[in-house]
């Protein structure tokens, strides 16, 4: 029975700095994995920090294509309107011409209807002065 006692004792002993050596372990474990994990914190801190200052940056860019697309537009609408006011003016002035050519051609048809009349029937042209009777 000493012996059993003894190996009981060795025995229990073994066990008792196996879980002791096993609550070590886990310590040691637990504190690495704390520490990693600080680790990981600070690098996603770190590539947030960059990935804002990347966006802010990209937004920006954007923004400053965005004020220079509208710069090159608002200078294409302002020459397309100045192309179409000479296309107006040019417009204006064929129509102007047309209307003197008909007003001319009025007059020109107007005379000549009158000098008909003058001949036909006797009738002395407007403004010559000569008194029909």
């Amino acid at each position: 029975m000493g012996t059993d006692l003894i190996a009981d004792i060795v025995l229990f002993a073994s066990l008792i700095g196996g879980v002791l050596a096993v609550g070590r372990f886990l310590r040691n474990q637990r504190t690495e994995l704390k520490g990693d994990i600080g680790k990981l914190r600070t690098e996603i801190k770190g590539e947030l920090g960059t990935l804002r200052t990347e966006l802010k940056s990209d937004i920006a860019g954007v923004r400053k294509e965005g004020v220079e697309g509208r710069t090159r537009l608002e200078k294409q609408i302002a020459d397309v309107r100045a192309e179409l006011r000479g296309v107006e003016k040019r417009l204006g002035d064929r129509v102007d011409a047309v209307r003197d050519e008909l007003v001319e051609t009025r007059v020109a048809m107007a005379d000549r209807v009158a000098r008909l009349e003058g001949r036909v029937f006797g009738v002395p042209l407007p403004g010559t002065g000569t008194d029909p009777a």
